[in-house]
């Protein structure tokens, strides 16, 4: 078969962070050089909406229901994934150290975000509330997931893998796994 030709959907040097399709492949959810949160149209990249604000090295997701979009940052929100309006935060001020990664456990309740402080925190999504910090690490959490078990997996990039489970408060290492990216 013929390679086609990329299709391009936005070529405004406008440095683009975090890309996550809709479930649909829709939408594009990214966050811009300028820190925008902005949902795009798949095809044609029309924006859908835009809102302010994250960070460049932030990530911006889709909730697992797919109802909501939580952004890292300085400031963790909330938002309506159909019409971009705010649905809430996670913090009632801005924070000097930016989260950074997200991600969710398999029920969508939890929340899970690596910061720049070397620290992991997890909130209650529907309460809107922390309920856990882990210990620091001297680098920034770079990737984080969750475990069906109720493990946190988390890392900074080429360093250590580490686990921490918020439930027992038991911390582990991986030695010899250092991830790359």
């Amino acid at each position: 078969t013929p390679q086609s030709e990329p299709h391009y959907l936005k070529k405004d040097q406008r440095n683009y962070g975090t890309v996550r399709y809709s479930d649909d492949g829709g939408s594009l959810l990214v966050v811009t050089g300028s820190s925008a949160i902005e949902l795009l149209d798949a095809q044609s990249g029309a924006p859908r909406f835009s809102v302010c604000c994250s960070t460049i090295d932030g990530e911006v997701a889709f909730t697992p229901d797919r109802k909501t979009i939580v952004n890292a940052g300085h400031w963790p929100r909330l938002w309506n994934a159909h019409s971009g309006q705010m649905a809430g935060q996670l913090l009632s001020t801005q924070r000097t150290y930016p989260f950074r990664s997200i991600a969710f456990d398999g029920a969508g309740t939890t929340v899970v975000m690596g910061s720049q402080d070397g620290r992991v925190y997890l909130w209650d999504l529907p309460g809107r509330r922390l309920s856990a910090v882990s210990e620091p690490q001297p680098e920034y959490v770079d990737a984080v997931s969750m475990t069906s078990a109720g493990w946190i997996v988390y890392t900074a990039s080429g360093k250590t893998l580490r686990l921490w489970n918020p439930a027992t408060g038991k911390y582990r290492t991986l030695e010899g796994a250092h991830p790359t990216s």
